[in-house]
């Protein structure tokens, strides 16, 4: 039995000599039994264990050896046996001989090495709870034995044992109520720590989160913006007045005062107009930019230190006006005759050739006439103030008006007779080159289109396989006519309305209308006529015209590197350049040879925007401060333009015109009297046609466009359905004789993108056509929405139904409702011809001079019949007045 405890100790990691509790866990060091077996037997004899046997694992603590076997003054200051010791010191009756240094008492061992800390006065407490027990224990083994136990001095055998007893029992006592204190202390403090630890972890965690909040809140707000959240301040830094310059002028100023009322942090609108008003802006040469835009292109790269110079002109009011921030009066001619008011705005825009930066540098008062030395003399100076910034200018752009052209004279810029140009002038070491704009080329290349021939050079027809040299205009107009007069609602030139094939002065500058006119669909449109025996073969040559200059236009003007010059196809874009060069240079316009002009009008969105802030024909004040918003919104700008037609002020003018936002219905064509009649859908099922009924009761010419629909409706079910359904709407495509009939405007227009139809899909928007044209009326004065669903419900044709429920056949018929719905809104905006106002049409001084002479002829004195000779001429429109 005693072996099997000693076995136990030994294994728990204790002590195992006799009435010896002391183990690891109290900071106790244990040393192992000998290997030798001699040295064993004299450790095991000394243990007075008795015939317990050790094993390899058994131990005795450092309290039973004396300090002479303990190695001294080590660096590690660590407790390591000397050789050879032996242990001595052993609580048990008949101890064997200590050596002959002293050892410490039992007590005061414990004692030391337990004072340094609360734990290690627990571990101190137990030991001596352990001692004392142990004495105890001695007491009773003593009857057993017939020697005294050595460990107990003369004084403690001279008293009662049982006295003796209860004052270890009350000290025993007193030590385990002080251990009990001591424990509960421990755990107070170990509860506190871990209150400390927690608190700690949450303010770990919370710092987190407010650094992390700081750093969103610093990639859009500044220092001053932050702190304004939680105090106003009002002190902005320069940076976050930018960044107000730039919503306001991004927003407005009502959007700006809305963007406040948020509790966004930003400078007030007053700050911004106080910061504005200390920026000096005259007529002239803007000299105040010259610093500020000497700092911008220090920042640019390289690459971006090259521009291009365009100057326009633009009406005014020929009147003074008075600024009252400058105590100044405006409107008198400053570049040449000053003693007149002018009645035009001259400004000079630098543009980035690399990037489309904008920065205006200058603008004049002038007349119809300039002096062209003076002219000359100004676009020197603002030549050279862009250069004195870094800024190296490569070309110079203005439309063709007389002073402009004087300028190209007087700098030996012209055109020959046989159309060689000499289309540069030499300064500041450089040339600088006439280059015209891609916009304002293509405007002008439409009207001369529509206006009358243009003839193609004849090698040049010749190595195309052209038929004929002459590209007509004529035939744009013609097609697009008859298919109004026709009452055609799917027209092949459906992207063009009346306004772009008869344009006024005004809308001939629109870049939009020029852009559809020289587009893919429009040489699709005019081949395809051909083909139906609608136009001469002759239309081919204008056809290959148009795609040549949609080509010319979709690389000129690309912002996507998909359609750009790269360094893998710039070898093909050049020669494709090289060779609209050699066109341009031998083609004439009409039968007199008389070559092509191109003008140049590259700042039409800058009068575009002081146009929208002061009206058509802005004072001269008004333009001097609207140029000065523009000023500085392009110098903090850093917004680049996504394309050329959005560069265009017509283009976006007329977009919120409010002519455009007339409602639909009162441009609807409503000839026939519906009065009070209401229009019912019938009650009697639907009846699907076949393919042989809908060949023979639409057109070819529709049949064509339904087809397209058609695979358009199905590139559109592609991207919102399932992979099941897209592999139903892949199978089953028609390949006979008759559907290649109807494919040929796909066929023309298709560049690789196009979706063929299925069987089942075709049939059903030929089926919808037909009932569209049918109940059409009932379209326009009612929903569509019963007659979709009344279409899905009774046309037999079906497809096979998914898991995720596409309903192909409802889709289908939805999309061929909303594009049919458009084109007939189309027709009927664009086949109206505008009515003219004719008190505004005929000037109001032949209009009374021509009411005078009727009023006085009949010498009519009424004023009654006065009023109504007024009413007479004037027409309506007098009459509303």
């Amino acid at each position: 039995m005693k072996n099997v405890i000693f076995d136990c100790l030994s294994l728990m990691g204790g002590c195992t000599a006799v009435n010896c509790s002391n183990s690891r866990r109290k900071g106790i060091r244990l040393f192992r039994f000998p290997k030798d077996i001699s040295r064993r037997k004299i450790w095991l004899q000394n243990c007075r264990s008795g015939k317990w046997v050790p094993s390899d694992s058994s131990e005795l603590c450092e309290i039973h050896f004396e300090e002479n076997q303990f190695e001294q003054r080590r660096l590690d200051s660590l407790k390591k046996l000397k050789p050879n010791v032996i242990p001595t010191l052993f609580d048990v009756p008949n101890p064997p001989r200590m050596l002959e240094t002293k050892r410490k008492s039992l007590y005061e061992t414990i004692g030391n090495l337990s004072s340094d800390n609360l734990k290690k006065n627990v571990s101190s407490t137990e030991k001596r709870l352990s001692q004392a027990t142990s004495i105890e224990s001695n007491v009773t083994i003593r009857e057993n034995y017939s020697e005294p136990v050595s460990c107990l001095s003369e004084e403690c055998l001279s008293l009662d044992p049982i006295e003796e007893l209860e004052k270890i029992r009350a000290e025993m006592n007193r030590l385990k109520d002080e251990n009990d204190h001591i424990k509960k202390e421990i755990k107070e403090l170990e509860k506190v720590e871990e209150e400390n630890n927690l608190v700690q972890l949450e303010v770990e965690h919370l710092q987190t989160k407010v650094k992390k909040a700081n750093e969103l809140l610093h990639q859009f707000l500044n220092d001053d913006q932050i702190s304004a959240l939680s105090t106003p301040t009002g002190k902005w830094t320069n940076d976050t007045i930018v960044m107000g310059f730039k919503m306001r002028f991004a927003l407005g100023v009502h959007g700006y005062e809305h963007l406040r009322e948020t509790k966004y942090p930003l400078p007030a609108y007053s700050t911004l107009t106080r910061r504005l008003r200390q920026f000096k802006l005259n007529f002239g040469l803007f000299t105040d930019l010259l610093e500020p835009l000497k700092y911008k292109v220090s920042c640019m790269e390289e690459g971006d230190r090259f521009c291009c110079i365009s100057m326009d002109e633009m009406e005014i009011k020929p009147q003074l006006s008075f600024d009252k921030n400058r105590h100044k009066m405006f409107g008198n001619i400053i570049l040449g005759n000053t003693t007149k008011e002018g009645n035009k705005l001259l400004a000079v825009l630098i543009r980035g050739v690399k990037h489309t930066w904008k920065q205006m540098i200058g603008a004049h008062i002038i007349d119809g006439a300039v002096n062209k030395e003076s002219f000359k003399k100004f676009i020197f100076e603002c030549i050279d103030f862009v250069e004195s910034c870094g800024i190296q200018v490569t070309s110079l752009s203005s439309d063709m008006g007389n002073c402009n052209r004087a300028l190209w004279t007087l700098l030996g810029i012209q055109i020959k007779n046989e159309g060689v140009r000499e289309n540069k002038f030499y300064h500041n070491g450089h040339y600088i080159f006439i280059a015209p704009d891609v916009l304002h080329l293509l405007k002008n290349l439409k009207n001369a289109t529509l206006k009358g021939d243009i003839i193609l050079p004849v090698t040049y027809c010749e190595s195309n396989n052209l038929q004929t040299q002459i590209v007509k205009g004529s035939y744009i107009s013609k097609l697009w006519t008859e298919e109004m007069n026709a009452g055609k609602e799917l027209r092949s030139l459906h992207h063009l309305n009346r306004d772009d094939i008869f344009p006024d002065n005004f809308q001939k500058m629109n870049v939009g209308a020029a852009i559809r006119c020289f587009s893919l669909k429009t040489a699709v449109a005019l081949e395809i006529a051909v083909k139906l025996g609608t136009l001469p073969p002759d239309v081919f040559t204008t056809a290959h015209f148009i795609r040549l200059i949609y080509e010319w236009f979709t690389l000129t003007a690309s912002k996507v590197r998909k359609t750009s010059i790269t360094k893998h196809n710039k070898e093909l874009k050049y020669d494709f350049l090289e060779k609209i060069i050699n066109l341009f240079e031998n083609l004439t316009m009409g039968t007199v040879g008389n070559h092509l002009i191109f003008t140049r009008d590259a700042i039409e969105n800058i009068f575009s925007q002081v146009r929208r802030k002061s009206g058509a024909t802005p004072t001269a004040t008004q333009c001097l401060s609207a140029l000065k918003i523009i000023s500085v919104s392009q110098f903090i700008s850093d917004i680049k333009r996504s394309s050329y037609v959005t560069d265009s002020d017509t283009y976006l003018i007329d977009f919120f015109h409010t002519a455009n936002n007339v409602s639909v219905s009162n441009n609807l064509n409503l000839s026939e009297k519906v009065g009070l009649l209401t229009y019912n859908l019938p009650s009697d099922v639907f009846e699907t046609k076949n393919f042989d009924f809908l060949a023979t009761s639409i057109s070819k010419c529709d049949l064509n466009y339904l087809y397209h629909l058609a695979g358009s409706t199905t590139n559109m079910l592609l991207k919102h359905c399932c992979e099941e359904c897209q592999i139903i709407l892949q199978q089953n495509v028609p390949n006979n004789s008759f559907f290649e009939s109807i494919q040929i405007y796909t066929t023309l227009l298709n560049q690789g993108g196009l979706k063929q139809p299925c069987m089942g899909l075709l049939q059903i928007i030929f089926n919808c056509e037909l009932l569209y044209s049918k109940y059409k009326m009932y379209i326009i004065h009612n929903s569509s929405i019963n007659l979709i669903n009344k279409i899905v419900n009774d046309l037999s044709i079906e497809f096979l139904a998914c898991v995720k429920f596409c309903d192909i056949k409802q889709k289908t018929v939805k999309h061929f409702f909303t594009v049919r719905s458009y084109c007939t809104v189309n027709f009927s905006v664009n086949s109206k011809k505008k009515e003219k106002n004719i008190w505004h049409s005929v000037s109001k001084k032949y209009f009374l001079k021509l009411y005078f002479f009727i009023s006085t002829s009949i010498k009519c004195n009424s004023i009654a019949l006065q009023l109504l000779l007024i009413f007479f001429f004037m027409g309506n429109k007098g009459v509303e007045a």
